[in-house]
């Protein structure tokens, strides 16, 4: 196993680059995570949280829990196929984050320190290459 990163540094120092509170970093990191493990594909992710320690902890934390979508989400995840559980499942994280106070821009801000973070640590792209795996929507989420 490569080098390890504590997720509440992570999570601090993204929220001084992205100028936002600690509590709205947390939040969208807990989310983030949340919809990794449960939407990206094995090794990917799996090195996510190995590079992460304290990820997988606060990825299945009641925090990082999904809220129940409404009639169109849940409509997207039974008709939608993999790519559009993903969806609904990011329209939510979005909705919840929305009232902490974050915007699409914000959220976009904090993951790329924290894909920054552990590029740094590990020499790899773990984040993005994880993102990638994602259906649906990894490949917009990955700044290449």
């Amino acid at each position: 196993m490569g080098p390890t990163l504590p997720v509440d540094a992570v999570i601090a120092a993204a929220a001084i680059k992205a100028k936002v509170t600690p509590e709205q970093a947390r939040a969208t990191i807990a989310a983030s995570l949340a919809l990794l493990k449960k939407h990206a594909a094995g090794p990917q992710v799996e090195a996510v949280f190995a590079a992460l320690e304290g990820g997988l902890a606060l990825a299945t934390s009641p925090e990082a829990a999904p809220k129940k979508s409404g009639f169109l989400g849940g409509l997207m995840k039974t008709a939608g196929g993999a790519s559009g559980a993903v969806v609904a499942d990011a329209m939510s994280m979005m909705d919840r984050l929305k009232k902490l106070g974050l915007d699409r821009v914000a959220v976009k801000r904090l993951l790329r320190s924290v894909r920054a973070q552990v590029q740094m640590a590990t020499g790899q792209d773990l984040v993005g290459d994880a993102l990638r795996t994602v259906p649906g929507v990894g490949a917009m989420l990955v700044d290449d």
